[in-house]
């Protein structure tokens, strides 16, 4: 009840702060919110083609260093995510839909989640992300 009190009165502060201070006050985090969902879509696609490559090659070794470095993008991005609050309903969609990308490993919202203990937090980011019912 608590914790729904304060959900409540966060989203009522953000609401009154207005669409246009967004950008000044979660502009960096809807950025790396941004950034992490476009890359962790790439990431999902380069991983889904793995298998085709043959592992001696110099192609799987140039395939596996970028896989490496958008991993290792992701981490970093992840880090920072985590500890920008959102101030703005713009700051908590973004951040629900970066968490919803880290959780979905690739898959949808039909997949459900990469990890079957993470049934609740799941919920809870297709109602924040939208995709709850469709």
């Amino acid at each position: 009840m608590l914790a729904t009190t304060a959900a409540s009165l966060l989203l009522v502060a953000a609401t009154e702060a207005g669409a246009g201070k967004a950008t000044e006050l979660d502009g960096d985090l809807i950025a790396a919110c941004a950034e992490y969902v476009a890359l962790n879509r790439a990431f999902c696609r380069s991983s889904s083609l793995s298998g085709d490559l043959d592992s001696r090659t110099p192609e799987h070794a140039a395939y596996a260093r970028r896989e490496q470095a958008m991993f290792d993008r992701m981490a970093a991005l992840e880090e920072r995510i985590a500890a920008l609050p959102a101030r703005t309903p713009e700051g908590v969609r973004a951040k629900a839909e970066a968490a919803f990308h880290a959780m979905a490993d690739g898959g949808d919202a039909a997949d459900g989640p990469a990890n079957v203990d993470s049934w609740l937090p799941w919920s809870l980011l297709l109602d924040l992300t939208g995709r709850a019912g469709a």
